[in-house]
C-alpha cells in the first residue's frame, strides 16, 4: 500500500460485499440444482463408454460446484466475522471512552438522557 493513503471503510462496504457473495452463491446453488436435475435424466439414459464418461465427467463437475459454493460461504463468514470484529470493536471502544468521561451507565440511554439532562440545564 503506498504510503499516505488511507483506507476508509463503513459497515456499508462490508454489507455490500456480503450480499454480492451471497447473491453468487445462490446463483450458484440454483445452476448445481439446474445441472443435477438435468444430469439425472441423462445418466439413467445414456449406456455405454460415452455414458460413463459422462457420469465421471458430471461427478467432476458436481464436487467443483460443491468447493466453489463452500468456498463463498467460507468468504461470507469472514466477512461477516471481520465487520462483527471491527465495527463491534469501534462501538464497544466508543462506549468506554463515553463511560470514561460521563461516567459508568447501564445503558446508552441512560447516558444519553444525563447529556440532554445537562444541556437543558
Amino acid at each position: 500500500m503506498a504510503e499516505g493513503k488511507e483506507i476508509k471503510l463503513n459497515e456499508q462496504i462490508f454489507d455490500n460485499a456480503i450480499s454480492k457473495l451471497t447473491n453468487y452463491k445462490s446463483n450458484l446453488v440454483a445452476t448445481n440444482n439446474n445441472f443435477n436435475k438435468t444430469n439425472a435424466n441423462l445418466k439413467g439414459k445414456w449406456l455405454g463408454d460415452g455414458g460413463t464418461a459422462f457420469i465421471l465427467s458430471a461427478n467432476v463437475l458436481k464436487a467443483n460446484f460443491l468447493k466453489m459454493t463452500q468456498e463463498l460461504q467460507e468468504e461470507i463468514n469472514d466477512l461477516t466475522s471481520a465487520k462483527i470484529s471491527m465495527f463491534g470493536l469501534d462501538s464497544s471502544l466508543a462506549h468506554s471512552i463515553t463511560e470514561a468521561i460521563l461516567g459508568p451507565a447501564v445503558g446508552g440511554i441512560e447516558v444519553a438522557a444525563s447529556m440532554a439532562a445537562k444541556q437543558t440545564k
